[in-house]
């Protein structure tokens, strides 16, 4: 569950601080919400382009293949200043946070990184570029499948 902040509440008095001090207004992050319109989401782009301090973008990491994702991107980061922050939510493999960066996305909310290291494994960034047929994609008998590797195995203890 997200919290919205409001303008009030960066204004109110801390009443448990002895000076009563005044928390400074720190600004919005104005929310655009990806939709299955394109025309849609890039009007609601546009229209959102001179509200804020910058833009928490939505709607992302919900099945879209990796080559609607630049196009869905850039449908809603082409109308935003690029001197505003740009935060999305939903984009977590190293692929797509690769595109948000290319699309203009400044901060990523992803659980990626969380998600594999709670499971016991280490992300891994090979200095060469290995080409594996779709067959080797699992995690081989060295606990690797040259995107990660599987720190429960026994090679690693």
């Amino acid at each position: 569950m997200s919290h919205l902040a409001t303008p009030e509440t960066f204004e109110a008095r801390n009443p448990n601080h002895p000076t009563g001090f005044e928390i400074p207004r720190l600004g919005e992050l104005w929310v655009i919400e990806r939709t299955h319109y394109l025309a849609q989401t890039e009007n609601s782009s546009h229209e959102s382009s001179n509200k804020s301090v910058g833009y928490w973008i939505g709607g992302f990491g919900l099945g879209e293949s990796m080559e609607d994702l630049s196009p869905l991107l850039n449908a809603v980061t082409d109308c935003l200043p690029e001197q505003k922050p740009r935060q999305i939510c939903g984009l977590g493999l190293p692929e797509e946070v690769l595109q948000g960066i290319d699309s203009g996305v400044d901060l990523f909310d992803a659980s990626y990184i969380y998600n594999l290291t709670t499971g016991g494994f280490a992300v891994t960034f090979p200095l060469e570029r290995i080409v594996r047929n779709v067959s080797d994609s699992k995690l081989s008998n060295k606990g690797s499948d040259g995107t990660k590797i599987n720190l429960n195995n026994a090679v690693y203890r």
